[in-house]
């Protein structure tokens, strides 16, 4: 059975609780289905983006923590893919704090840089750009939220 929710939007079921999301042919996350108890109807829930270094203690730690949880996700390994200018911004919008929080501070030393230069989103993104190493991580993000999960629990903040 196949169910047209919005205009170019079909929900497709693979099995009792995963749903694949198709639009017009372009590439949409997977999306979790969960079942809401008290409403007694099922609910879809956007499917996690993991921007993971694994070299990165948090990083792996957070993915520990989805996997312990059961939640899937998909995860881009940012250093052999980095972000585009326009997921840099993405990043920014939907982050809380100040465009410099998404410079990791080990890795931006050693450019021997000012952080201070870069707390515009324009700065940022060229920095990003030019050095994705310096990007704090893990960048997690679902939907129209995303977290830096330093701590790695700070992943649970998109899951609860």
């Amino acid at each position: 059975m196949v169910q047209q929710l919005l205009k170019g939007v079909l929900v497709v079921p693979l099995c009792s609780w995963r749903w694949k999301l198709l639009f017009d042919g372009a590439r949409l996350p997977y999306i979790q289905g969960e079942y809401d108890t008290n409403n007694q109807k099922e609910v879809l829930v956007e499917k996690l983006t993991v921007y993971h270094n694994d070299r990165s203690g948090k990083s792996n730690g957070a993915l520990e923590i989805l996997r312990d949880r059961n939640v899937e996700f998909d995860v881009i390994e940012y250093l052999k893919t980095p972000p585009s200018e326009s997921e840099l911004r993405r990043f920014l919008e939907l982050l809380p704090g100040e465009p410099k929080d998404l410079i990791h501070p080990g890795p931006f030393g050693d450019l021997g840089k000012n952080i201070d230069d870069y707390n515009t989103p324009d700065a940022l993104v060229a920095l990003l750009l030019e050095h994705p190493q310096v990007m704090n991580r893990p960048v997690i993000v679902r939907g129209d939220r995303a977290v830096i999960a330093r701590p790695s629990e700070k992943v649970n903040e998109l899951l609860d």
